[in-house]
C-alpha cells in the first residue's frame, strides 16, 4: 500500500461567472490540469471556463484566479462544458510580459451543442470554433503528441481530427448509443478506447477504423469515466455508472474479466476514474458521496480518501506531475490537494 499524505488542499472559491446573475451557480462537470502543473482549467454546467493557478504547496489557500474564456454565443445561449484537452507543447510567452504564465498553452473545449472551441491560456481568445451538427459533444481529448484529437457524443459517433488543420481524418462507428468518453492509449499505435450508454467499452484501431474488441457491462455516462494508463498501453480503468457495481481495471487484450474490481462507497454511482502519472495508482469517485478514492493498481486496496463535499464527485484527474489530485462536482465544488507519495508500505 502507498502512504498518500495531502499537504495543501487548494479550494476554487470564484467560479462565479462575471457576466450575469444567472451565471452565478454551477456545477463544475470537468477539468484539465495545464501540461505544466502549475495551473487547472475548469469547466461549467454554465459554459464558462476558468484558469487557476495553484500555487505553491505548504498550506490551505485559495486558487488564483487567472483568466476566464467565454464566447459571446455562450452568453446568449448557455450550455455545459463538457471536457476540456490541453495540447502538451508549449509557447514562449516571452510577448507577454504582464501576464500572469510563462508559457501559452492551448486547449480544446467541447460543448453539449456539438460546439469546439480552441482558446489560448496567456491571451483568452478563441481563435478557433467549430460545431458537429445534430450533436453534442460528451468527449475529447488530446493524443500524446498534440498532433490529433477525439471527440465523442450523442450520435454515437467517434471522431479523429487533424490538429493543425483541424480536418476529419477518421470516423469510427460501431457503438449503438451515446459515447460519453474516447481516449488515446499509451503506444505509438493509434488506438482509441470509447465507452458509452450502450454499455459497451469498444478498441478501435484508428488505422483500419474497426473495433476488433469489446467489453460489454459497463455502462458510461461521464468524459472522465474511462482512463487509459499512462505508461502500459493494454491497461484502462473504467467507472460504470450502475449504483454499487465497482469500478474495474481491464487488460484490453481480454476483457472478459477484470483484473481488479475497485469498490466505492456502496451506495455511490460510479463516476470518474484517472490513473496516476506514475501508472501506480488509480483514483476513482461517483455521485452519492463527497469523496474520491485513491487505490493501488497493483493490489486494489484503497490508499486514501479525499473529501470533495456537496453531493457528487463528477471528476478526478492528476497533474502531469503527479502532484496534485484534482476534483469536481455538484454547486460549483472543486478543489485540489497536493499528495506527496511515499514508499510503498
Amino acid at each position: 500500500m502507498y502512504s498518500f499524505c495531502p499537504v495543501t488542499d487548494v479550494a476554487f472559491s470564484d467560479y462565479s461567472s462575471p457576466t450575469s446573475d444567472a451565471f452565478d451557480s454551477s456545477d463544475i462537470y470537468t477539468f484539465a490540469f495545464l501540461p505544466d502543473s502549475s495551473g487547472i482549467c475548469v469547466g461549467g454546467s454554465n459554459g464558462v471556463c476558468k484558469l487557476f493557478n495553484l500555487g505553491e504547496s505548504g498550506s490551505s489557500h485559495s486558487a488564483t484566479l487567472l483568466n476566464t474564456f467565454l464566447t459571446q454565443d455562450v452568453v446568449d445561449a448557455p450550455m455545459p462544458c463538457t471536457a476540456i484537452s490541453f495540447r502538451p507543447d508549449a509557447y514562449p510567452g516571452q510577448y507577454y510580459d504582464d501576464a500572469p504564465l510563462n508559457q501559452d498553452y492551448y486547449f480544446l473545449t467541447a460543448f453539449a451543442d456539438g460546439s469546439i472551441r480552441q482558446y489560448s491560456t496567456l491571451t483568452g481568445s478563441c481563435f478557433y470554433q467549430a460545431t458537429e451538427e445534430d450533436n453534442q459533444i460528451f468527449a475529447l481529448q488530446y493524443d500524446a503528441t498534440g498532433l490529433s484529437f477525439v471527440t465523442a457524443g450523442k450520435d454515437a459517433t467517434v471522431r479523429v481530427y487533424d490538429e493543425e488543420t483541424k480536418t476529419l481524418s477518421t470516423t469510427l462507428l460501431g457503438h449503438s448509443n451515446r459515447v460519453f468518453a474516447a481516449a488515446f492509449t499509451a503506444d505509438s499505435t493509434p488506438t482509441i478506447v470509447s465507452g458509452g450508454w450502450d454499455s459497451t467499452v469498444r478498441v478501435w484501431d484508428v488505422r483500419t477504423g474497426k473495433s476488433e474488441l469489446q467489453a460489454y457491462g459497463y455502462s458510461i455516462c461521464s468524459s472522465h469515466a474511462l482512463a487509459t494508463h499512462p505508461t502500459d498501453a493494454h491497461t484502462i480503468a473504467v467507472a460504470p455508472s450502475k449504483s454499487g457495481q465497482p469500478c474495474a481495471i481491464l487488460d484490453i487484450r481480454n476483457m472478459s474479466q477484470p483484473v481488479l474490481q475497485l469498490s466505492l462507497n456502496p451506495r455511490a454511482t460510479p463516476y470518474t476514474c484517472a490513473f496516476h502519472p506514475s501508472g501506480s495508482l488509480v483514483a476513482a469517485g461517483g455521485s452519492g458521496e463527497e469523496q474520491a478514492h485513491v487505490f493501488a493498481v497493483d493490489s486494489g486496496e484503497e490508499c486514501a480518501r479525499v473529501d470533495v463535499g456537496g453531493e457528487g464527485v463528477y471528476g478526478v484527474g492528476w497533474s502531469p506531475d503527479g502532484r496534485w489530485l484534482g476534483a469536481c462536482g455538484k454547486a460549483s465544488r472543486m478543489g485540489a490537494v497536493h499528495a506527496s507519495l511515499g514508499s510503498s508500505v
